[in-house]
């Protein structure tokens, strides 16, 4: 008989189970309770991203390169530097080409609500962009060798020299500002489809 009264009362609790979860329920919508989109969802399908490259200029350009030892000090002072650097001076035609990209690294992004009259706002905050080291081609043309010295990375010194003359290009160009306006337009074009309120990206210093 014991036995029988347990089981009734076991069959009765889980008979009940479904009902006490919908007054749940009705209790919770009546409160109004309203469940934000999970901040670390939008978070990590930022992050994914990684780094954002928004931006490529490409550059073409034709330049005289030289090279020289650097005299000692004491060469210096007596006022020899010049004769020293133009005993030693390299000079080479350097026709290069090349591009230069800027982005966002979006595994620093942050994102966050704020709440004002005309309700929520996803905020998004992302590092400031940034100028990557460039792809550069080289081609030394008409090299000439220093009467006392032959720089034997005339090259490879020729091919860095270009590629600081295509960033500082870039710089001047606007890279940053395309690179900034590119991650806010892509950054919010991926946030469209995953929430339903209005999206702001930030950039930091």
């Amino acid at each position: 008989m014991k036995l029988l009264r347990h089981a009734k009362k076991i069959a009765i609790a889980l008979l009940c189970l479904p009902a006490a979860w919908m007054l749940l329920g009705i209790a919770n919508r009546s409160r109004g309770d309203v469940q934000p989109t999970p901040l670390p969802v939008v978070l990590q399908s930022i992050q994914a991203l990684g780094e954002l490259h928004t931006t490529r200029y490409a550059y073409n350009n034709v330049f005289e390169y030289t090279s020289s030892r650097q005299p000692e000090e004491w060469v210096e002072r007596m006022g020899m530097g010049g004769v020293v650097r133009g005993a030693t001076r390299n000079r080479a035609l350097v026709s290069a080409h090349g591009t230069v990209e800027a982005g966002v690294d979006l595994s620093r992004a942050t994102v966050r609500y704020d709440l004002d009259a005309q309700g929520r706002t996803l905020v998004v905050s992302l590092p400031a962009p940034t100028v990557y080291a460039p792809h550069v081609e080289a081609k030394v043309h008409q090299a000439s060798r220093g009467m006392f010295w032959r720089d034997d990375n005339l090259a490879l010194k020729a091919q860095g020299d270009a590629g600081r003359r295509f960033v500082l290009a870039g710089r001047e160009q606007g890279i940053l500002d395309s690179a900034r306006e590119g991650a806010r337009t892509q950054v919010a074009a991926l946030l469209k489809d995953l929430v339903d309120v209005p999206v702001r990206v930030e950039f930091g210093s």
